[in-house]
């Protein structure tokens, strides 16, 4: 999926901000909730490895296999997991 357009890159930083505040005040499980309402099949399952206690490298990994490596918006989607998780 490439970016369409700037709102979405906002969209998606905006959530990843809200999951790890989420994850850090109440726990990794409680983002239960919010990652069954994300549409991003790349998001939702970086978000879903996150929460069954993956490292970020074994999140990186797994899903860098299923993206093209040209794709920033993707690549901006895995790092952001990333993030997450280490």
């Amino acid at each position: 999926m490439t970016v369409k357009n700037n709102n979405q890159l906002i969209e998606i930083m905006t959530l990843l901000m809200l999951v790890n505040t989420q994850s850090r005040r109440f726990g990794v499980l409680s983002i239960d909730l919010i990652i069954d309402q994300v549409k991003e099949p790349l998001l939702k399952k970086g978000l879903q490895m996150f929460v069954n206690g993956r490292d970020d490298r074994n999140i990186r990994d797994t899903l860098s296999v299923e993206i093209g490596s040209s794709d920033n918006y993707q690549n901006l989607v895995v790092e952001g997991v990333c993030m997450l998780a280490s």
